[in-house]
């Protein structure tokens, strides 16, 4: 039988060349070496694996916000009235697992199988707006604000793609809009590879308030009426209705109007130029204000007879 021990013996190593003896004695300084440092390298990863800061950054590496609902305030007309936000829209939120592919892809209308099918294959939490699945694992149904209702665009104004305000209200307001509407999200568990783990529900947060908005002097039942008599009587022009000892703004309609939820077509309409606020738009006064000058002429006493060369 092989001696192990008889091997590393120092009378052994006697008995051996200088050469072997050499090799012999780098081969156990080698070991102890490798010893050393795997023992200070247990004892790093042990030490690492008790740091709560590293044990935190670690939790939140794991977890994913996803944004489901991003509302914004309210525009009121004078009594209250939503202007903006009355109608809602489904949003689904899905966490892709084996369990509910299948299920999605079936509840997704056609156009959109394809946009449902690359996504659930990513595995990362995802939304599909405007579609109400139903409510099997990792699938959650909210509501959102469809923003508005097609009701005085040139005052209202519209958002961009990035939910900011760009014309009227929602552009002079903007921020305050913003912050002050409605908000949900989840805040999901993933492993390394950006999936959802199964049997760890997300943790849904809702914040802000669908009340809190701005008030209009406008009246909604006043503003739909000069909008349905206008789209019957005027080609291109304006109505604006005003409390006289006030100077409010009760309704104010210009015409063509234009569709918030189908820009490229009003701005493609160079003819019309539905988007011009022809209520506010600024006009040369003409001929009308001759009534002003003229009876301007008569109080001052000049000759009607007298004539002015105007450069």
């Amino acid at each position: 039988m092989y001696d192990i021990k008889n091997t590393f013996s120092l009378n052994h190593m006697g008995r051996i060349g200088p050469l072997t003896k050499k090799i012999y004695q780098r081969i156990i300084i080698c070991f102890c070496i490798f010893c050393a440092g795997f023992s200070a390298l247990y004892l790093r990863i042990g030490l690492l694996g008790r740091s709560e800061e590293l044990t935190e950054t670690a939790i939140k590496q794991s977890r994913y916000t996803l944004t489901a609902v991003n509302d914004r305030g309210i525009i009121y007309d004078r009594e209250l009235v939503p202007l903006t936000g009355e109608e809602t829209e489904a949003i689904s939120v899905i966490l892709p697992s084996a369990e509910n592919a299948a299920e999605v892809i079936k509840s997704v209308p056609e156009p959109r199988r394809e946009t449902a099918s690359d996504l659930l294959a990513r595995g990362a939490p995802f939304l599909l707006p405007g579609v109400k699945l139903p409510t099997v694992d990792g699938v959650f149904v909210f509501e959102q604000q469809i923003r508005h209702s097609g009701l005085a665009p040139h005052i209202l104004g519209y958002l961009n793609s990035e939910g900011q305000g760009v014309t009227g209200i929602e552009k002079s307001y903007d921020a305050f809009l913003s912050e002050n509407g409605r908000q949900v999200e989840l805040v999901c568990t993933l492993d390394g590879l950006q999936r959802p783990i199964a049997g760890i529900k997300p943790d849904i947060r809702e914040s802000g308030s669908d009340r809190t908005g701005i008030v209009l002097t406008l009246d909604k039942e006043i503003q739909t009426i000069i909008e349905q008599l206008g789209a019957k009587m005027l080609d291109k022009g304006a109505i604006v209705v005003m409390e006289p000892h006030s100077g409010e703004i009760l309704a104010s309609a210009s015409f063509p109007d234009y569709d918030t939820a189908d820009l490229s077509a009003a701005v493609n309409d160079t003819q019309n130029t539905p988007m011009i606020n022809r209520a506010f738009l600024p006009y040369s006064v003409g001929s009308t204000f001759k009534i002003v000058t003229a009876a301007a002429v008569l109080e001052e006493g000049i000759a009607m007879t007298q004539v002015t060369e105007c450069t």
